[in-house]
């Protein structure tokens, strides 16, 4: 049996911009589900540049954050940093320092973990507490979602 990679999962997000904060919402929640022992939550807010150092030590990343996809709100796709960094695709982040472009930085830097991106569609992005209707009923699901992809990770790699 071997040692599981530690997983820093990151909650990304503006609270004050209504469902751009999501992610955080999300891992607030997940801090209440049990988890994986090899998990760490970590509500990073907008992130930006400040997440570097915590790119640094994390052995592998899920990051949770609001992406405009043009999907129906609330939808959800596992993407990679690739694909949120592609300007040219459906995905861009809604923070002044993207966490695709932290990304890109640390790898000029150190060797990136591991990174994988849960990325929800809004519904509304505007200056408000709290999620909109839409994503307030689908918080469950995603916590849900989120927590059984850890789960699945963790059995997994238990059993390499």
């Amino acid at each position: 049996m071997t040692q599981t990679a530690r997983l820093t999962l990151l909650g990304l997000g503006n609270e004050l911009m209504g469902d751009d904060g999501v992610g955080v919402h999300v891992v607030r929640a997940l801090g209440e589900q049990t988890l994986p022992d090899d998990v760490e939550l970590i509500d990073a807010g907008v992130g930006g540049l400040n997440l570097l150092n915590v790119i640094e030590r994390a052995e592998a990343i899920l990051a949770v954050d609001a992406a405009e996809m043009n999907m129906p709100p609330g939808s959800y796709r596992w993407v990679s940093p690739e694909q949120l960094r592609d300007s040219q695709g459906p995905f861009f982040s809604l923070h002044d320092t993207s966490f695709a472009e932290t990304l890109w930085l640390a790898e000029r830097f150190f060797a990136r973990p591991p990174t994988t991106i849960f990325a929800i569609q809004p519904a509304s992005v505007e200056t408000r507490l709290g999620l909109s209707p839409p994503l307030a009923e689908k918080l469950s699901e995603l916590v849900h979602a989120v927590c059984d992809s850890l789960w699945q990770r963790h059995r997994a790699q238990r059993h390499h």
